[in-house]
């Protein structure tokens, strides 16, 4: 599949944060877009927080929020390869996953099934944290507590 694309020589960028953002998508006519499910109001604002937050780090912290939706197949596996942790709201987009280079992190919010947790063991040395539910907003107890902080360990352990 990388090959077709001509993506093999992708590879994750220590300290290269992407961030999954979902927007209102109809993928169906009869779809309701005015209730796309699992969106963040403030997933965007909060990830773009994240250099500044991680800054007692000895590294370069970059973070690129994607929302896949407009994008070819190519630019969007090309963004997942690039990733050192990927940060997702549970949904669709976590397939990306899949295309992940060795060694990156999945941060999965709202993991209340095991499906992408499993997905990941089918991937070398693929890390996968799974998070509590969060729902509108994020609070920012949650993000320090259940993404920065796994974040921050992740970003560590290279």
């Amino acid at each position: 599949f990388l090959d077709s694309y001509g993506l093999t020589e992708i590879r994750r960028v220590p300290g290269h944060v992407v961030v999954i953002d979902r927007v209102p998508y109809a993928a169906h006519p009869r779809s309701k877009v005015s209730g796309a499910d699992r969106m963040l109001g403030n997933l965007a604002v909060l990830s773009n927080q994240l250099p500044g937050l991680l800054s007692s780090l000895l590294m370069n912290v970059t973070v690129n929020v994607v929302t896949l939706v407009k994008d070819d197949m190519e630019k969007q596996v090309a963004a997942i390869r690039r990733a050192d942790v990927l940060i997702a709201n549970h949904g669709a987009g976590l397939t990306h996953s899949l295309f992940l280079d060795k060694g990156a992190r999945v941060v999965e919010m709202s993991c209340r099934y095991d499906f992408f947790v499993d997905m990941a063991e089918w991937l070398p040395d693929i890390h996968h944290y799974c998070q509590p539910e969060v729902h509108g907003q994020i609070e920012h107890k949650y993000w320090e507590e259940y993404v920065v902080s796994v974040v921050r360990e992740a970003l560590l352990s290279n």
